[in-house]
């Protein structure tokens, strides 16, 4: 982006700040003419600088907020009639009106901050302009000279929320509470584009020989979490949660590209300000011990899935990405650890993981698919299936069951009973206690 991007806007039209980019509709542009004169728009009302072949100064409210909204706020246009303001679009990436309408874009509120305010933060500079052009500029407030590298997202998860953890151990189990809070951030979180999320994990362990406890709770993260191993960083299956705002297409097929989406599956991302509660269970060992919890919450530029189907290893400014590297296989925003911050998670012995086992088959199959696995306790089994996307197709079974071997056949159709067209799924095996395995298997016709 060059500066002219934004201080050559002379207009925003703030009726079509849904309209995607730098669209000639919404956006007026005051481009040089013929001649010596150009202007170069600012947010300073008493500039009269004039200078011949440079620039003329003219002052632009709309720098601060409006300007942002030209690239940060879009809706798409299902029907393809060049009006992106209907009812029937779904927004694909909602920044500037979640920032709208919270506290920080009151100027009423105590928490009022434009977009300027906290992504381009000063730097300590007294001067805007000296030298050549204007020797002897004014001295300004330091405060209101802005930094023009643009924090973005790496810039500023690590501050964006707060995470609480609460734990109490019973003689039953350890009970965890955990509080995420959008405490600093002026708009929705995460916010950006439909494949940005945030996932919430958990871990609990016994300090002494470093076991894993076994999770007795409800609260997964979702398949969007990534479909596999959890020491890669797939974490759909366990304790946690993923927030997101996901889309689905006119076959109600999710997760979809906003240029696809007729609706929204669900948005469970936090509003500024506002806070997340869920709760965890871990059951004891047996021979009993002293005990951890950590909780992380790791933001994620994409989906898994997509990440993987991309092949997507760096970020566009070409460093790693993060959403693939160990330990966190994302930003981690936030940590919180019980019984003391000094405790960090183990690297776990595999050998002390109680492993459950998966199989399919006939694998390629024309009709039922006879699924067979193993419990090393009993537990709680959960098994699903999964397009080659993360999108949850069906569910299998989903009850206790005791140790052993189990087998259950299945007709590959959907949870809304139609057949599944050919091609490749996953099928994974969950447990309470977060051990699993997953399969890939074809259905063919």
């Amino acid at each position: 982006m060059s500066c002219d991007v934004c201080h050559k806007v002379a207009h925003i039209d703030e009726t079509k700040l849904n309209y995607p980019g730098i669209h000639p509709e919404a956006v007026t542009f005051t481009l040089p003419a013929s001649g010596p004169n150009q202007v170069a728009y600012g947010v300073y009302g008493d500039v009269d600088f004039e200078e011949p072949y440079i620039m003329r100064a003219s002052w632009q409210p709309q720098l601060s907020a409006e300007v942002c909204a030209a690239c940060h706020q879009d809706k798409n246009d299902p029907d393809e009639d060049g009006d992106f303001e209907e009812e029937n679009g779904v927004i694909s990436e909602p920044t500037y009106f979640e920032w709208k309408d919270s506290p920080y874009g009151d100027p009423e509120s105590p928490y009022y901050a434009t977009c300027v305010g906290c992504h381009m933060p000063p730097f300590g500079a007294e001067y805007t302009v000296q030298g050549i052009m204007d020797p002897d500029p004014p001295a300004r407030d330091p405060n209101t000279i802005r930094n023009h590298a643009l924090l973005a997202t790496g810039d500023m998860v690590g501050d964006a929320a707060d995470l609480d953890l609460e734990v109490v151990v019973t003689g039953s189990g350890v009970e965890a509470r955990v509080v995420v809070t959008n405490s600093s951030t002026g708009h929705w979180l995460p916010t950006g584009v439909t494949i940005r999320n945030m996932i919430l994990h958990l871990r609990a362990w016994r300090i002494e020989d470093n076991l894993p406890l076994v999770h007795t709770g409800a609260q997964l993260v979702d398949a969007l979490g990534g479909v596999g191993d959890p020491a890669q960083g797939y974490y759909a299956g366990q304790p946690g949660k993923l927030f997101a705002k996901v889309t689905h297409d006119a076959n109600g097929v999710y997760p979809v590209a906003f240029t696809e989406a007729t609706g929204v599956v669900y948005d469970n991302r936090l509003l500024p300000l506002a806070a997340d509660t869920t709760a965890y269970t871990f059951a004891l060992p047996e021979g009993g011990g002293t005990y951890a919890v950590q909780a992380r919450l790791i933001y994620r530029r994409s989906f898994r899935a997509l990440v993987d189907a991309k092949g997507w290893t760096e970020t566009g400014h070409g460093a790693p990405l993060q959403d693939l590297e160990a330990p966190y296989f994302g930003q981690l925003m936030a940590k919180a650890t019980w019984p003391n911050e000094t405790i960090d998670v183990p690297l776990i012995d595999p050998s002390l993981r109680p492993e459950a086992s998966l199989e399919l088959g006939p694998n390629p199959t024309r009709g039922p698919l006879r699924v067979d696995f193993v419990l090393p306790h009993a537990d709680h089994a959960r098994v699903r299936v999964f397009d080659l996307s993360g999108r949850h197709l069906a569910t299998l079974l989903n009850e206790s069951r005791g140790a052993g071997r189990h087998g259950l056949q299945w007709d590959p159709r959907s949870n809304d009973g139609a057949p599944l067209p050919a091609g490749v799924y996953w099928c994974r095996l969950e447990t309470a206690a977060g051990v699993g395995a997953t399969r890939r298997f074809i259905v063919t016709h």
